[in-house]
């Protein structure tokens, strides 16, 4: 299964959903509407994926 594919029914299924993701894959962060980095469990960017 590709990232693409999983990126995709993801999708599918998170919609209407609140969802956490936990993701470095360009393929999945581009299917979020909110990106968080962490670093040192500090916040350190906060802002959409196109950002």
């Amino acid at each position: 299964m590709t990232e693409q594919v999983i990126a995709s029914r993801l999708r599918e299924l998170r919609s209407g959903r609140s969802t956490v993701l936990i993701a470095s894959s360009p393929a999945l962060l581009a299917i979020c509407d909110r990106v968080v980095t962490v670093r040192e469990a500090d916040e350190s960017t906060d802002g959409d994926e196109a950002a």
